[in-house]
């Protein structure tokens, strides 16, 4: 993704790995962590939310619900999730 990436483009971006993301949970994962993807998802479909804003608080949201249920990423879940997190900082 370049530096002079829409907003639309960023989206459609964190939109692909947030999908990607989110088939790829084992059900432990999902229990703990779809009502936090399920959220950001829909304000990144509403387009009234910045990406960067959805990225952090989807962040934030990942990392309390995965220090809470004691789970861990796989190294392919781990790629897809930094891809989103890469996102924000794409226009910093």
């Amino acid at each position: 993704m370049s530096w002079g990436a829409t907003s639309d483009e960023l989206r459609r971006l964190v939109l692909a790995n947030l999908i990607s993301l989110s088939a790829s949970l084992t059900t432990e994962q999902a229990a703990s962590l779809q009502p936090v993807l399920e959220q950001h998802y829909q304000l990144l479909i509403q387009g009234v939310t910045a990406v960067a804003y959805v990225v952090q608080t989807m962040s934030l949201g990942v990392s309390k619900a995965m220090r809470q249920a004691g789970i861990m990423f796989s190294p392919a879940q781990e790629a897809d999730y930094m891809a989103i997190v890469r996102a924000d900082y794409i226009r910093k």
